[in-house]
């Protein structure tokens, strides 16, 4: 965005993660200088179960100032459904 000048900034970037697949937001609660390896990802957010994140990413997060969090599958669902207008 500053490379485009549509900010004069880099604005911080705040990963959310499902609790069963946070390799960037244990590796930000943790101080782990790599995307933490997270052995048989299990959440709902299938698209995002992985075992492991890019280095680059969890970079960008800290280089921003940022931050990751990790969100229950009860949560996701709860987004979900009110997003849908179902809850």
């Amino acid at each position: 965005l500053r490379e485009f000048g549509i900010s004069g900034a880099v604005p911080r970037i705040i990963g959310c993660q499902a609790e069963g697949a946070n390799c960037y937001a244990d590796a930000m609660r943790t101080g782990a200088r790599r995307p933490t390896h997270v052995a048989h990802p299990r959440t709902v957010a299938l698209s995002i179960a992985e075992e492991i994140g890019g280095y680059p990413a969890l970079d960008a997060i800290r280089q921003s100032g940022g931050d990751a969090l990790a969100v229950s599958d009860v949560a996701i669902r709860d987004s979900m459904n009110h997003l849908l207008g179902q809850g």
